[in-house]
């Protein structure tokens, strides 16, 4: 069976050598953060190593997008600095695409900050001109939820772009500290930041101006396959209040059918850390024709990426998933969403 890993990242040596010239010490330090991951993990920047893992396992193509610790938005620079860096990414992210003749289709990144100021023609250059098929968005920049940034799903809307959320973390702390231990944040606080924004997109009623669009979540929807019944009922009418003031805010069309909104407005990858049992729940809420294969690639515990490419696939058939519809996790629905073969 054809294979497309629909949720992967990568990065171009040009782009990274940039950050590491930067005079910026935030920027420099992350640059030299992931400098070293690629040192032990080379085919986050080699592409003849990661092509050569796709061709051993049988991955057709991948979609990626960059680090998110590199995503030029984190640093929180002035306009003309962050439209930069978004622009060398992308050019970046272009040449893998050439490089690799389509086999890593790679995401843009949008200049969040800076998107009057130039941004919003960076996202029409990097689909018109550079044929990136989609971007990939951190869940907040400094603090301001995603959702939030109307005039960024609007212009993405109007290039048919598909839109990748990351998780990144809370831009402050002080409030759970405790999180911030143990590598907490990343290991479940990611999950529940997933959660929370796309619950956002949804309440907020921004879902209702996106119709037709194509949003991928990360992490199968972090918190949402194994509390959809939660969110259900405390959306429901019937629901007793605790905070009914923060009830007047939900703009989302009958909140009693919150459930069936969430599903039908996102697709859901399957990059769970290779557990059978939370994409068979996944699976089980969100239907096949919701979800995509994918394995977070080149990240795992054999720190080359390639445990979930050579056990996932088969975990996938233990589940019980009917033929066609694993076929439709595995690779249709990711050739419909970019019209990619």
């Amino acid at each position: 069976m054809m294979i497309v890993d629909a949720y992967t990242h990568v990065c171009s040596k040009g782009y990274l050598e940039l950050l590491l010239q930067s005079g910026d010490g935030r920027v420099r330090k992350w640059a030299e953060n992931i400098a070293g991951l690629a040192s032990r993990w080379p085919q986050f920047v080699d592409l003849g190593k990661r092509l050569d893992h796709m061709d051993r396992y049988g991955v057709s193509w991948q979609v990626a997008g960059v680090h998110s610790r590199l995503d030029p938005n984190r640093f929180l620079l002035r306009p003309e600095e962050e439209i930069a860096l978004c622009r060398a990414l992308n050019d970046g992210m272009a040449e893998i695409v050439e490089k690799t003749r389509g086999r890593i289709l790679c995401l843009a990144t949008p200049p969040l900050n800076s998107l009057e100021n130039g941004g919003v023609d960076e996202m029409r250059r990097a689909v018109r001109e550079l044929g990136l098929k989609g971007f990939m968005v951190l869940t907040n920049i400094g603090g301001k939820p995603i959702d939030r940034f109307e005039l960024f799903w609007k212009t993405a809307k109007e290039l048919d772009a598909v839109v990748y959320i990351h998780p990144t973390d809370p831009y402050q702390t002080s409030c759970r500290i405790y999180e911030d231990e143990y590598d907490l944040m990343r290991t479940v606080g990611w999950p529940f930041e997933t959660t929370l924004i796309l619950l956002r997109l949804v309440l907020s009623g921004m879902i209702e101006n996106l119709e037709g669009m194509k949003i991928v979540a990360h992490h199968a929807g972090g918190m949402i396959p194994f509390f959809i019944g939660r969110i259900s009922t405390f959306y429901s009418p019937s629901m007793v209040r605790t905070k009914p003031e923060q009830i007047l805010q939900v703009r989302v069309k009958d909140p009693e059918r919150i459930a069936e909104k969430i599903i039908n407005s996102f697709y859901f990858d399957t990059a769970v850390g290779e557990n059978k049992h939370a994409v068979k729940c996944a699976y089980e809420v969100f239907g096949s024709s919701r979800m995509l294969f994918a394995t977070d690639y080149p990240y795992g515990p054999d720190g080359m990426g390639t445990d979930g490419l050579s056990t996932f696939p088969s975990l996938l058939r233990e589940i019980g998933i009917p033929e066609d519809e694993l076929e439709s996790i595995m690779y249709r629905n990711a050739e419909m969403l970019f019209k990619h073969r």
